[in-house]
């Protein structure tokens, strides 16, 4: 694995790999630079040693925060020649100034959507809809066990269903004939936890509203017999 052991300055041009921010450019070094330090870590897949601490300003408008000098020289990055580009003080002050500007966006933002998130838990918790379930703080999957046998029973009472919570946040359902799947699934997909989108600046709660009322469990599988 080949080291970059060049000195580098404020506004060298840096890119990400697959699922990063892009290109970006640094615009500003703490500590003395100390390239000739750095070595293969055991597992080959990085390196260690170095001194300095970057931080990058995206075009995407976004900061990188502050990066070790030898992730920075490291296979998750590509430090670009300046025929590439090449950011002078005054582009670097023009990109950071929008990133900052963006920041504050993503912030209010993030703030708009956390209040929705407790209005709808604080809605769900008095909504007499659903009396029948009980509230709690639970995502190992006990109390969505037990809400969803709740539900199931009172949508289809002529029905016998299995509802198990086999391990820590891991529930099976089983029944036999009718309803069809997909009626059930509308039920059991509420108490999963849902899926992030890590490239999206929205609020985004590990537990949705109802999970957070009612229950949760990473997976929940249908036995259908």
């Amino acid at each position: 694995m080949t080291i970059n052991r060049e000195t580098l300055s404020t506004g060298t041009l840096v890119r990400t790999g697959p699922g990063g921010s892009g290109r970006g450019y640094i615009f500003a070094i703490h500590g003395e630079q100390r390239p000739e330090t750095l070595m293969e870590t055991h597992s080959g897949t990085g390196f260690r040693g170095g001194n300095a601490v970057f931080e990058v300003v995206f075009e995407c408008g976004r900061f990188s925060g502050r990066i070790p000098e030898g992730i920075l020289r490291g296979p998750g990055w590509t430090i670009c020649p300046q025929s590439e580009g090449f950011a002078t003080r005054e582009q670097l002050v023009d990109l950071c100034a929008v990133a900052s500007e963006q920041n504050a966006l993503r912030v209010e933002k993030h703030k708009e959507g956390k209040a929705r998130h407790e209005q709808a838990i604080a809605a769900l918790r008095s909504d007499p809809a659903y009396l029948h379930l009980s509230q709690g703080d639970d995502s190992t999957g006990t109390l969505a066990a037990k809400n969803i046998r709740a539900e199931l029973k009172q949508t289809y009472p002529k029905t016998k269903f299995s509802v198990r919570k086999i391990a820590y946040g891991v529930i099976v359902v089983r029944w036999r004939t009718t309803p069809a799947k997909e009626a059930i699934e509308a039920i059991l997909s509420r108490y999963r936890l849902p899926c992030r989108d890590d490239q999206s600046d929205a609020y985004q709660p590990r537990e949705t509203p109802w999970n957070v009322v009612f229950g949760c469990a990473a997976f929940i599988s249908i036995d259908f017999y």
